[in-house]
């Protein structure tokens, strides 16, 4: 009996290992058509960036996975930033979450920006727009940008990876990594309630 829970789990095994091995025989035209959609997801709102960021890692894994999420994030964001900056679109107040009113907030602007791009679950064109209203240097505003998408980008894909090769220990280091940031997104909102309270 012994052997054959044995056997029956080195047959998994392998079974994983194909299937692995099938999923990722991609080409450049996948690499391509993933960054296109990350770009485009960068840019248009309401439009879910995590899920094709996750799947990217799910088909190339961790490291190239991580590159092509980088490099199109990066790209949908700045370009992003460039479209409502031409079009001199504002952010209906009404509407704006209270963690972006908190970063336009922030003494130093590109500090917000970094911590925009990189608080998990807001939507990235939310970010963008709310940088057309800041007063930075184009330079520091793609500084900002790269520094603040890299994290999600290698989150995103990291996940997916570990999801599919069943690292359950780098999955709970990744949603510990994850409800770290939540829990600071929780506090600077409850600050700026209070804030509000007091003024």
């Amino acid at each position: 009996m012994r052997e054959f829970k044995t056997i029956t789990a080195a047959m998994s095994s392998l079974n994983q290992m194909d299937f692995l091995s099938q999923l990722r025989k991609q080409t450049p035209t996948d690499a391509i058509l993933l960054f296109f959609l990350l770009a485009g997801f960068s840019i248009v709102p309401g439009t879910p960036v995590s899920v094709v960021a996750i799947l990217t890692g799910v088909v190339f894994g961790q490291v190239v996975g991580s590159l092509i999420n980088a490099i199109g994030i990066i790209a949908g964001n700045l370009l992003a930033q460039r479209i409502f900056m031409y079009f001199h679109e504002k952010a209906d107040v009404k509407k704006t979450p209270r963690i972006i009113k908190a970063i336009q907030k922030i003494k130093y602007p590109m500090i917000g920006i970094i911590l925009g791009y990189m608080i998990p679950f807001i939507p990235t064109s939310v970010i963008s727009l709310t940088v057309s209203d800041v007063k930075l240097s184009r330079k520091s505003i793609v500084i900002a940008t790269v520094i603040g998408s890299l994290p999600m980008a290698i989150i995103y894909s990291c996940g997916g990876a570990a999801l599919i090769e069943s690292h359950y220990q780098l999955l709970v280091w990744i949603v510990a990594i994850i409800a770290v940031m939540l829990i600071a997104v929780y506090l600077v909102n409850r600050n700026y309630d209070d804030r509000d309270v007091t003024e």
